[in-house]
């Protein structure tokens, strides 16, 4: 992800969640030493991204999103490849999220991707008011 990419990265956020991150947050996440944001692209599209944020040796995804007219191509699936990569070149051995409680389709995306339940936090997000559940997965 570049600078040229924080619009269209709100753009994708306000498509996707109901609480989207700010251009200037998403900034912020890019300039950070210790995140990860990648953007995916198709003919000069973005189409989706990851933000990444890594301590240690533990990292958490804060952000992902595809657009809706491109999910099921494997591009998240691509997304969360470039994370590991970067996993294994800074030595981070686990990573986690979490995820909202009625988001059924993002939680059989993760397990798909070999992320394991861990627990929940009731009542984590609002507008609409859900549960999280959290996730993590070790390489």
């Amino acid at each position: 992800m570049t600078p040229a990419d924080v619009q269209g990265v709100h753009l994708l956020e306000e498509e996707s969640f109901p609480d989207p991150w700010s251009e200037k947050s998403i900034t912020e996440s890019l300039e950070q030493s210790f995140s990860l944001c990648l953007a995916a692209e198709e003919e000069d599209i973005l189409v989706g991204y990851l933000i990444f944020y890594r301590n240690l040796d533990e990292g958490e995804i804060l952000r992902i999103a595809v657009k809706s007219d491109h999910r099921r191509e494997g591009i998240g699936a691509q997304l969360i490849a470039g994370m590991r990569k970067y996993c294994e070149q800074k030595g981070i051995h686990r990573v986690m999220l979490d995820v909202r409680a009625g988001n059924t389709k993002a939680g059989k995306f993760y397990k798909k991707q070999g992320f394991v339940r861990d627990g929940m936090r009731k009542h984590f997000y609002a507008n609409p008011d859900d549960d999280a559940v959290l996730m993590s997965r070790r390489y």
